[in-house]
């Protein structure tokens, strides 16, 4: 099983009778559940990015050349 979507008959049931798509109300599981196999099928799902360490105060004057150790 690669997808699955939750259970929430309520929130299905009033889209129905409003005649509006799940997805338009987008802050809640079974809406992001529809957008995210959408976008799977599609081929627009975020590739995964390797995470760069948090910045620091500095971080915008650039990377440090060396350690202490390195410069000795």
């Amino acid at each position: 099983v690669k997808f699955t979507f939750p259970s929430d008959y309520r929130r299905a049931l009033q889209a129905l009778n409003k005649g509006i798509p799940v997805t338009v109300d987008n802050h809640n599981e079974l809406s992001g559940a529809f957008v995210r196999f959408a976008k799977a099928l599609t081929g627009m799902e975020k590739k995964a990015t390797k995470e760069r360490p948090a910045a620091g105060r500095f971080s915008l004057f650039g990377a440090r050349k060396g350690t202490a150790q390195e410069t000795r």
